[in-house]
This record gives structure tokens, sequence and C-alpha cells, in this order.
């Protein structure tokens, strides 16, 4: 299958031919940085054969055929025509990638080659000088309830001294804090209320970074009001045990209208067609207690032990506030694997 592969480039157009990354520094994840590169060569086989190229040319040669345009659709690949304003866009995507991993002062530029007439090569250089390192954390938490559960667990922060002034770093400490008050009840708060300061102007490549957890903003009417996070404790637990998801949909109203309910050990167990499931099944796979504090880990429990039975094609967990101050009632809604009777001792 032999076809020149510049065919279908136009007249003062190139065939993107090579692209290569060259980097002066080892610690460099080159496949991260190449995965901000804008275009791409045309893919080879066995590193040498154009293979999707040479389809979406013979496709194109002779006269039209239904059978040839369908695999130059599905098998070929239209040549890369290369775009400079992409090669320039690229190098800024690799620097952008590089701030966020430290390299304040890195310098990314392109090399461009004329390899044939209708060719060329194109090679990013990566110079990524000196690395910003975290040298002291602080906190700043104005809510003295929500310190309570930091600041004694802070020797768990990953922003440490030493530790390289990463963004990805950054943003898991932000879920690390957000998972821990989401574990004490802190239901509404998300990782948005995690912010950093960082001060580079410490010097010798050093920056000092404080951890701030902002209140919450509660707009009411053209007012804002600042509020501290809430903490929730679970109230009822409702267990949907043949829930349709399409139906609770479509039709709303009439749907939440038809269910029997039953009561037992103080959960409620609400269905359309009669309880097919023992409940003390149902209480022996749950976590969420009454006047427990709302804890995600115990969410998680949850749905892995009613997935575990293998008798639910769906499990879906909500909470919604209870007329209790700082409560939520807790919908556990479960969808059969199919139709038939099942009992499960």
């Amino acid at each position: 299958m032999s076809c020149n592969p510049t065919r279908f480039v136009s007249e003062n157009e190139y065939l993107l031919n090579k692209v290569k990354v060259k980097n002066d520094n080892k610690k460099i994840d080159l496949d991260e940085a190449e995965s901000y590169i804008k275009q791409k060569p045309n893919k080879h086989i066995l590193f040498i054969f154009r293979f999707h190229l040479a389809v979406y040319n013979l496709a194109h040669i002779g006269k039209e055929r239904k059978w040839k345009t369908k695999i130059g659709n599905v098998v070929g690949e239209e040549p890369v025509v290369f775009d400079v304003t992409k090669t320039e866009k690229s190098c800024e995507q690799i620097k952008s990638y590089l701030t966020n991993k430290g390299y304040y002062y890195s310098n990314v530029t392109d090399s461009i080659t004329q390899k044939h007439k209708k060719k060329v090569n194109v090679t990013y250089y990566i110079e990524t000088n000196t690395l910003y390192k975290i040298r002291n954390v602080n906190f700043k938490i104005s809510d003295e309830r929500v310190s309570s559960f930091i600041l004694p667990d802070s020797t768990s922060t990953i922003l440490k001294k030493g530790v390289n002034f990463d963004s990805d770093i950054l943003q898991n400490e932000r879920l690390r804090i957000t998972e821990k008050l989401r574990a004490n009840g802190y239901y509404y708060f998300s990782k948005e209320f995690v912010e950093f300061e960082a001060d580079t102007s410490v010097g010798n490549f050093n920056v000092d970074i404080s951890i701030v957890i902002k209140n919450n903003n509660v707009q009411k009417g053209d007012e804002t009001f600042i509020e501290k996070h809430k903490q929730y404790l679970i109230d009822t637990v409702f267990f949907y045990t043949d829930f349709d998801p399409k139906l609770a949909l479509q039709e709303r109203e009439k749907y939440f209208k038809n269910f029997d309910t039953i009561q037992q050990n103080g959960y409620y167990f609400i269905s359309t067609n009669g309880i097919k499931i023992k409940p003390k099944v149902l209480i022996r796979a749950n976590y969420l207690f009454k006047g427990n504090y709302y804890d995600v880990h115990d969410v998680d429990r949850t749905y892995r032990n009613l997935t575990s039975l293998k008798t639910f094609r769906l499990v879906n967990i909500k909470f919604e506030n209870s007329p209790g101050i700082n409560y939520l009632n807790s919908y556990i809604q479960l969808t059969p694997l199919s139709k038939q009777s099942y009992k499960l001792e």
C-alpha cells in the first residue's frame, strides 16, 4: 500500500512529519508534557508506516465508491497539516504546565525544520530552571469549630516543608481537608471553601503557604451574609425498595403518591408493590444512623454493602434537609435487578 503521504496537502501547506520534545530535567514527566502539544503527526504503524493516512489517500484516489468512502471515514486519517498557531499554543500550554509544577521561570521554545518541500518537523525545547519549594505552612481558619477538626490533624497535611510547590499537591490537600470535614457532619462543605495564599517574596526559590478555610456566603434578598459552616446529623432514613428512576422523573407527582410504607426499628421501608426483601437485610447493610453526624465514609460503606448484595441494579443515596434544625433525612433509592420476586435472609 504505497501512496505519497503529501498527495492531498495543498500548495503552501506542509505535512507535520515529526514532533519531538527535548528536556533538560529528567524529573519532568515527558508524557505529561507532551499531552499539552496541540498538534501531532499522523499515527504510525511500527514507527514507520502511516497506515491510516495511506488508507485516507487511497480512498480519495480514482472514482468515488461508497465502500471506499466508508473505509476512508472509518479507518482513514486526514493528513495533519502543520499549523504554526497550534505550535505557539503548545509552547504556552507546556509552560503553563511547568508553572503549575513549580517551575515559575521555565522557558519553552520551538524549532521548525523543513524536511522535504512538503513536510516539516517540530522540536520543542524545555528549560525548567529552578523549582520553587514550600518553606512554611500555616492555617487561617476563623471558625473555631472547623479549626478543632483541622488543626489537631495538621500533621496529615500533604503540604510540608521541602515539598514542591505543585498545583496537583495543592489540589490533593484541598480534597483532604474537604473529606475530613465531610466525615464530621459538614454535609454542605466543598473544596471551593479551601483556598491558598502563596508568598514567594521570601526569596531563594521558597514559598510560604497559608491554607485558608472560608466561611459560607449566604444570599438573602439583596444582601450577602457570612455564616459559619453547619454540622448536620442524620434524622430519618427511608428505604425505597423498588425505586423506578424513570417514572420518578417522568411522573413525579403521581409516582410518589402510590407508595406503601412500613416502619421497622426506626426505619421507613417504601414500595409500590410490596416489600420483596427482608428489612433486616437492608438494616444490616446500612451505616446511616439517626442522631449520628453525617459522615461521607458511612455513605460509602452503605453504598458498598447494598451493592454487594447483588440484588439491585442501581443504588442511590440522597439527602435533604429535614424540618429539624441541622438535620438531614436520608433517602436510599434501590432499583432491583429484575421484576422477579426475591427474598434475602
